[in-house]
């Protein structure tokens, strides 16, 4: 439905959320080549490609309980980051 926000308005609020977010973490853009046999080979950069702006917190009880069994033993974690165009 267009027309529900103003740009501005959009700004405003990509500007709090973006405020709030307080950790940084390294993203890497990956490349996929065709090896030549059929194959994909995905290579990754030596550096970030840019740094993701996000908050890492610990996931509630019901989270956990429903991926237990891929969380198993390990230590868990959840992101919170603004999804952007870049």
């Amino acid at each position: 439905m267009p027309g529900l926000l103003t740009a501005a308005e959009i700004a405003t609020m990509q500007a709090t959320v973006a405020s709030a977010l307080d950790q940084s973490l390294p993203y890497y853009d990956k490349t996929a080549v065709n090896d030549g046999y059929g194959h994909t080979t995905e290579t990754y950069p030596n550096t970030p490609t840019f740094m993701l702006a996000c908050n890492i917190f610990a996931p509630s009880a019901d989270v956990l309980q429903a991926y237990a069994d891929i969380i198993a033993g390990k230590r868990a974690l959840m992101l919170r980051y603004l999804p952007s165009s870049t």
